[in-house]
């Protein structure tokens, strides 16, 4: 029966005060009464659905840099990669902006030697889901004119909407030297079977020679 060492004990006690002092802390900072008033009076169907929605969403995302590791040579499953999404998404929304996340699912990802390629990935993976979001800015200019009273506001924000689009498009298909080339959008959705990882999470690390 193998038994775990202190110093596994150690991070596994670390990590579990942290979570409780952030759950302390999230508790101190939320009137838990109107918390409370809020989920009791809330209809259970939309709040199932939005629950359902995010989760998905993450899924999805995670399945989208999953592709991107594989690409640069890291090989992990879809839980592994939800894992650490969850965990970014966590760190994002304690430390004071978004970055954080990012620099944890870097951190954590088992790759050793390649944190530059990891971050490539993490970078593409923000960038496309930015580009999503502009989609969706544009179908919102475009379906709700309404909403814009000043002349010309409807057209400014979308001719600005359209440009950032465009630009991200161009940032994501042309190479360039400041992302690793591995971690390009062609190259994310061309599997190929030429390229092979030069390690993998639980197999024996290469021999130097």
């Amino acid at each position: 029966m193998m038994t775990a060492s202190p110093r596994a004990i150690g991070i596994l006690t670390a990590k579990a005060l942290v979570a409780a002092v952030l759950v302390v802390v999230l508790c101190f900072s939320v009137d838990l009464g109107k918390a409370e008033a809020a989920i009791r009076y809330a209809s259970p169907l939309p709040l199932a659905t939005v629950l359902a929605v995010s989760v998905l969403g993450i899924l999805i995302s995670a399945e989208k840099w999953r592709g991107l590791l594989h690409q640069a040579g890291v090989q992990l499953s879809l839980f592994s990669n939800a894992r650490l999404y969850w965990i970014g998404m966590f760190c994002s929304n304690f430390l004071p902006s978004s970055v954080g996340g990012d620099a944890a699912r870097l951190l954590l990802t088992p790759a050793p030697g390649r944190r530059a390629v990891v971050a490539g990935t993490i970078l593409v993976e923000r960038l496309t889901g930015f580009l999503v979001m502009l989609a969706l800015c544009t179908l919102g200019l475009a379906l709700r004119p309404e909403y814009f009273d000043a002349p010309g506001l409807r057209d400014t924000f979308l001719a600005a909407v359209l440009a950032l689009e465009l630009g991200m498009i161009a940032a994501l298909l042309a190479p360039g030297s400041w992302r690793p080339s591995s971690c390009s959008l062609p190259n994310a959705c061309r599997r190929s079977s030429a390229v092979q990882p030069s390690w993998q999470p639980g197999s024996p690390r290469p021999s130097r020679t």
